[in-house]
């Protein structure tokens, strides 16, 4: 992961992320949509659950910003096509919109 988030230049950004881990046993971990990328990202690396991960063949992250009328939708679709470990936060009632997926 990496250690300063404010290299990536994304307060104030709104998008989507995922995060994934690899390792062994590579696996998503979860999605999200936000406001801030960037204090979504420092929380993130704050987190435990996921810093657990960082050992296990590092924690990667990507993020596209995303119209916020979009978001939910995307997230929807990530975690439907990724069965993250984590619960994703988003409304499920939202139609899931495609969109390509890290490799």
């Amino acid at each position: 992961m990496i250690d300063d988030i404010s290299e990536l230049s994304l307060d104030g950004v709104g998008g989507v992320y995922l995060l994934w881990h690899g390792g062994l046993k590579p696996s998503w971990l979860v999605a999200g949509a936000t406001e801030d990328l960037g204090h979504s990202f420092s929380e993130l690396m704050r987190d435990p659950d996921i810093r657990e991960y960082d050992t296990r063949g590092g924690v990667y992250m990507s993020w596209s910003p995303i119209k916020d009328s979009f978001r939910e939708g995307v997230v929807h679709f990530i975690a439907k096509h990724t069965n993250p470990t984590f619960e994703c936060d988003y409304d499920s009632k939202e139609d899931p919109i495609p969109v390509l997926l890290p490799r």
